[in-house]
């Protein structure tokens, strides 16, 4: 069973990615779903989990920024922890960006 960190700053995304994890008999726990970046940078240290999710619909800077500050915070916490960028449509430069600052 996999442990699941969700980062978004969406209040449409609430329930949804709950329901996208654990849902249909999924064996996967949802440990957070957070909005704030400080939150999933102590959320990776202290209960380490095995997945993040980070919404990367927010401007550009600020997506790759988040990947890799989440990025950080899983290496210094001594793991390398995969992280999946969510996003409705992902041009291959952020996509490159993306994967370069630590995502998955």
């Amino acid at each position: 069973m996999a442990s699941v960190l969700a980062v978004h700053g969406r209040e449409a995304l609430n329930g949804r990615l709950r329901r996208a994890v654990t849902g249909a008999g999924s064996p996967h726990r949802l440990l957070a779903d957070v909005g704030g970046l400080d939150e999933a940078e102590a959320l990776l240290a202290s209960r380490k989990p095995d997945l993040v999710l980070l919404d990367v619909e927010r401007p550009r800077d600020d997506a790759v920024a988040a990947c890799a500050r989440l990025a950080a915070a899983a290496e210094a916490a001594g793991r390398k922890v995969p992280i999946v960028a969510l996003a409705a449509e992902l041009d291959d430069e952020l996509r490159a960006e993306l994967l370069a600052a630590g995502a998955s």
